[in-house]
């Protein structure tokens, strides 16, 4: 077998390597978590000392389930209940974010974060308020 040979075998070895371990990544199963909403949401104005209310949507477009394991706030100014925190494949779930925007003014950035058990493994929504007095 002349060199060009074992060169192009190995070529076509590695093609099949490759394309083999790219297809059981690809087919691994699991949960997976996908924002059916906008996770980044912008408020342009609000008055300080309202309360600002807004859900967002998800679904588990994984084929086992998803558990939202935690939720996290960067802010005691704001609430997240979790609507749905088991979904089988093909749920859709919700969380419920409240704000209040009592003390607060100007440029404000609050983040949501839900833990759960799919890759990654945190999905995060992130809320733009601007308070006016």
């Amino acid at each position: 077998m002349s060199s060009r040979s074992k060169i192009a075998l190995g070529l076509i070895l590695l093609f099949v390597i490759m394309f083999f371990c790219e297809t059981l990544v690809f087919c691994q199963g699991g949960p997976k978590f996908k924002f059916l909403d906008s996770r980044v949401i912008n408020v342009p104005s609000i008055r300080a000392g309202e309360t600002y209310n807004v859900s967002v949507r998800y679904k588990n477009e994984g084929n086992q389930t998803l558990v939202v394991k935690n939720v996290n706030k960067t802010c005691n100014c704001t609430e997240a209940v979790v609507q749905q925190e088991i979904l089988e494949p093909g749920a859709i779930g919700q969380v419920d974010i409240t704000i209040d925007t009592e003390g607060k003014r100007g440029r404000n950035t609050i983040v949501v974060t839900l833990a759960t058990n799919a890759k990654p493994a945190t999905s995060i929504i992130r809320i733009d308020l601007n308070v006016i007095p």
